[in-house]
């Protein structure tokens, strides 16, 4: 996971971080952003549903198409945007009206099927969302450092045997998110381009919106722009244009139409180029895309590397809604690292399983990392806010390490939390009734 080039800054793990001429372009071509709804959090006026994000403009009025004028009140605006308003006496910020959304229409079927694989690409993270009418990946891998597994091939290579056991997908992969330009999570897109060999149709792209001319920024910006020129549509994800705390969605961000019970995707957070050069925001981890899933009654959340800085300004910015990262499943933020997973987040998710995406702990990167750290698994594990969920079967013994470059050690799990460096790739069956079944296949 090492930078690219020696005049790229890294910190003390050979990993990127943005200053000097290292800095991010927002791409000229983001997309429009629609009002997500997803099943968590106040519902939003059906209404609104069909306007732009962009119709909230921030200046100190707010102007509405005339036939919309009384809706705002019914809207969690995000924290900026009610910031920059100049508020009448009937507006209160989205509070009046507040409604909880059903986790699912009562009349949907109840028995429908999705899975997640969430693919062992040593550190590193790629998962495969597998719907009864299509395929998501988020993020694509992989550890490579030298002496350690080549993750993108591991992702790959599990991608090839999907689709090999599923003729009726035709190699389809209806929409790529990169939740950041880091290695671990980006490194595995080339592979999927015809010019690397790559034998399938990509409809759509989502990243955070950064583009480069180097390093890990050249990448994600070659990738979306390679997939665009092949047809597949686009969409960046950045904070400044949303303006409510329901997320963002659009037809690249939620492809699928699946009749009986149709999943439904929402994008949070993203690029903050205007940060980039300064403070916590000179690490891309804080750029991540977050997307959230969700199906029928079952929910999923993913948060890329997101650190605490990115968690705690992002709770901020949608604290009129935070019910909306409400979810069942949480894939952990930073492969299991210190201090990401904080009591605030795990109060906003309340989940009942946790998936950590991270190497083994002989491996070179999972030694100079550290991941999952003992503090982490402790925070999911104790008060105040826990997995809800208790381990079926009873306790296990797994391996977690205090620090980085460290020892480690034996550490008994109470909470039903799954590691794919414990336990190889894990493959997650939800029903639309909110029902999960885990397995896995066997660890390297």
């Amino acid at each position: 996971m090492l930078a690219q080039t020696s005049d790229i800054p890294v910190n003390e793990y050979g990993e990127e971080q943005y200053g000097g001429d290292y800095l991010p372009t927002t791409s000229a071509r983001l997309g429009e952003y629609y009002i997500g709804s997803p099943n968590a959090g106040v519902a939003v006026p059906e209404a609104l549903l069909t306007l732009p994000q962009s119709v909230f403009p921030r200046t100190k009025t707010l102007s509405l198409p005339a036939d919309r004028q009384t809706l705002p009140n019914l809207t969690p605006f995000s924290v900026p945007l009610r910031k920059d308003f100049s508020l009448g006496a009937d507006f209160n910020g989205g509070f009046s009206g507040r409604q909880q959304m059903a986790s699912s229409d009562p009349n949907a079927s109840s028995d429908a099927i999705m899975y997640v694989h969430y693919v062992d690409v040593g550190q590193g993270a790629g998962a495969i969302l597998e719907f009864p009418c299509g395929v998501a990946l988020i993020d694509v891998g992989g550890e490579w450092s030298s002496g350690g597994v080549d993750g993108e091939i591991m992702f790959k290579t599990y991608l090839d045997t999907f689709f090999q056991t599923r003729p009726y997908l035709n190699n389809t992969i209806d929409v790529v998110f990169l939740s950041h330009p880091h290695a671990d999570h980006l490194n595995g897109a080339a592979l999927l381009l015809p010019e690397a060999g790559g034998a399938y149709t990509i409809k759509n792209v989502v990243d955070n919106g950064f583009e480069g001319t180097s390093g890990m920024l050249a990448k994600q910006a070659k990738f979306h722009k390679t997939a665009a020129e092949l047809g597949a549509g686009y969409t960046g994800v950045t904070v400044a244009p949303q303006v409510t705390a329901t997320g963002v969605t659009n037809a690249n961000i939620d492809p699928f139409a699946c009749k009986g019970v149709d999943p439904i995707i929402t994008a949070f957070w993203g690029g903050r180029a205007e940060l980039a050069g300064s403070g916590d925001y000179r690490n891309p981890n804080n750029h991540s895309v977050v997307v959230r899933v969700d199906f029928g009654r079952a929910s999923f959340l993913f948060v890329g590397d997101l650190e605490d800085k990115g968690v705690a300004d992002m709770l901020d910015q949608y604290s009129t809604n935070p019910g909306v990262f409400d979810a069942d499943v949480y894939l952990v933020s930073h492969h299991g690292a210190d201090q990401e997973t904080t009591d605030q987040m795990l109060a906003a998710v309340t989940p009942r399983i946790a998936v950590l995406s991270m190497g083994k702990a002989n491996s070179p990167d999972g030694f100079r990392y550290g991941h999952p750290r003992i503090a982490t698994l402790d925070a999911l594990q104790q008060p105040p806010a826990i997995v809800s969920n208790s381990l079926p079967g009873g306790p296990v013994t797994v391996l977690a390490s205090p620090a980085e470059k460290s020892t480690f050690e034996p550490y008994e799990l109470t909470k039903e939390i799954y590691g794919t460096g414990w336990a190889g790739t894990i493959v997650m069956q939800a029903t639309s009734g909110g029902v999960y079944q885990v397995g896995n296949t066997p660890a390297r």
